[in-house]
């Protein structure tokens, strides 16, 4: 196996790693890999005493998609740091990752959580559990940012614990002053949440996260809907200022009513 690294030691910072091509054939991240891709990993790790995670972006405008054989073959981790920041963009074919955890977290200390974002005709997860997409702050570091986007009507998104959704988190740490992160969900077709799946919580005091929810108004079906089971929480603590929910269809003329 090889890799493409991008690694810092002792007390650096992760570094940049920048891939971009324009392919009908899948990019691959995975052992194995022999057409397009790399076979192993891509990693911008910080460094082994302190240093946040580095920057990985893959985009791939042509129709091939992305894919991943792990999560784990996407490293921005950090020891002792603000997390990394992820980015996998094919806005003209699918992104395909199995169940695991895609990590943007910070570690150690008192640091923001990092980014992750995820653009595709599709997000195909595969496996027998869902993909944890990770963003949390960790002391009094704010939550990172999460953005999960589907071009297509046949991008129907589900937030939940089942096989082949995705969980997202984009927490506080526990200090005071930390506040919640960002979430921003995007679905092509229909999108499902269950609002267990989906946290952006906040420190002992701290303002609360923005969440930003859009469902399409047709999915392959003709009929998407938008469906919120649970309680999706933006409120502050302490004496933190409440967060934001945004809540909407692409159209008005959606087929299928919002359900809560």
């Amino acid at each position: 196996n090889s890799a493409l690294q991008a690694d810092a030691k002792g007390v650096g910072a992760g570094g940049n790693i920048a891939v971009v091509m324009n392919s009908a054939t899948q990019f691959d991240i995975s052992a194995g890999a022999t057409v397009n891709g790399i076979n192993g990993t891509l990693s911008a790790v910080g460094g082994s005493t302190s240093g946040k995670g580095g920057n990985i972006s893959v985009t791939n405008n042509g129709t091939g998609g992305i894919g991943a054989s792990a999560p784990t073959n996407i490293l921005v981790n950090a020891t002792s740091g603000a997390g990394g920041n992820i980015t996998l963009s094919s806005p003209t074919g699918p992104v395909s990752i199995p169940a695991g955890n895609l990590n943007a977290s910070a570690s150690g200390g008192n640091f923001a959580g990092g980014n992750i974002n995820i653009t595709g005709t599709n997000l195909a997860v595969g496996g027998g559990a869902a993909l944890n997409l990770l963003a949390n702050g960790i002391g009094t570091g704010n939550g990172g940012q999460i953005n999960l986007t589907t071009t297509t009507a046949a991008g129907n998104i589900t937030v939940g614990s089942a096989a082949g959704n995705v969980t997202i988190q984009a927490n506080a740490g526990a200090g005071a002053g930390a506040n919640g992160g960002t979430v921003n969900i995007n679905s092509g077709g229909s999108l499902i949440i269950d609002a267990n799946s989906l946290k952006a919580s906040v420190g002992s005091t701290g303002d609360g996260p923005t969440i930003n929810l859009t469902a399409a108004s047709k999915d392959l079906s003709g009929n998407a809907f938008f469906q919120v089971t649970g309680t999706i929480d933006a409120s502050g603590t302490g004496t933190g200022n409440g967060g934001k929910v945004n809540i909407s269809y692409r159209e008005p003329n959606a087929g299928t009513p919002f359900i809560v």
